[in-house]
């Protein structure tokens, strides 16, 4: 079987391609933005503020992207994995389904929906994976939220962190794990990919503290009405994984674990 991975170099693909090497897969790798299946995930344009910031350029990546990309595809008839993000529901209610509507709050949120609307109107095998808040150890050199913190709390940096926005955290190599149930599997539709624990971010900074022993730390809890963004978040945001648990055999490690995995 052979797989190409766009955004092959960054966070999540860099997990991606060490799960697929581990599988002993042939694969194909695109480092910026005839196969079986073909993962899409953007790299400029996966930041809410950036998106918000630059929207033509969110939308020639994340939509116009996709569409070009769906169309290589086709002629190889492969299946097509498009990861996605749980910024594509308003966050109100929070632990959203599969089949739950859609309602961005930024225009990230938008694109990625936009996106996943014409995914769904590829002719051949299609899966979307949205996922959230993804941490891991970085495999090349951007940052994810618990390493960023991490270094912070070494330095002994002042920081503030939203505590009124609720997220599943999702380990990398889960989320990696996860797509090469999809892969294996060979089943389509939409799948939540992503940790079973409800946190915000604060209380992953301060469990990111504990786990380093650091206890005088400068970390400052803050609502998001303090803590300005260009870009709109929900409140809410976290998924509900039964449908891969059950479908995919999905199981992610609690955070704790993956937390200890992160950093030592």
């Amino acid at each position: 079987m052979q797989v190409l991975v766009t955004g092959s170099n960054g966070f999540v693909g860099s997990y991606v391609v060490k799960h697929f090497w581990r599988k002993d897969m042939k694969l194909l790798l695109l480092r910026q933005g005839k196969t079986h299946h073909r993962f899409n995930q953007t790299k400029r344009t996966g930041k809410p503020d950036d998106c918000e910031q630059n929207k033509q350029l969110a939308d020639l990546v994340n939509v116009d992207g996709t569409a070009h990309l769906m169309t290589a595809s086709a002629h190889f008839q492969s299946h097509f994995i498009f990861i996605s993000t749980d910024f594509v529901f308003d966050g109100e209610k929070g632990m959203h389904k599969e089949d739950e509507a859609a309602n961005p709050v930024n225009y990230y949120g938008e694109t990625k929906l936009r996106a996943e609307k014409l995914v769904k109107d590829y002719e051949y095998k299609w899966s979307i994976v949205r996922t959230v808040f993804v941490y891991g150890k970085p495999l090349y050199g951007r940052d994810s939220f618990v390493s960023m913190i991490a270094k912070k709390l070494k330095n002994n940096e002042s920081y503030q962190v939203v505590n009124d926005q609720y997220r599943t955290p999702t380990y990398a190599e889960d989320l990696a794990k996860g797509i090469g149930l999809i892969v294996q599997s060979k089943i389509g539709g939409i799948f939540h990919l992503c940790g079973k624990d409800i946190l915000t971010p604060y209380e992953i900074a301060i469990k990111t503290a504990s786990a380093l022993q650091i206890n005088n730390h400068q970390l400052q809890p803050v609502t998001c009405k303090v803590f300005k963004e260009i870009a709109k978040r929900p409140f809410n945001s976290g998924l509900n994984i039964d449908k891969a648990r059950t479908e995919l055999g999905y199981e992610p490690l609690n955070f704790d674990e993956g937390l200890r995995k992160t950093l030592y």
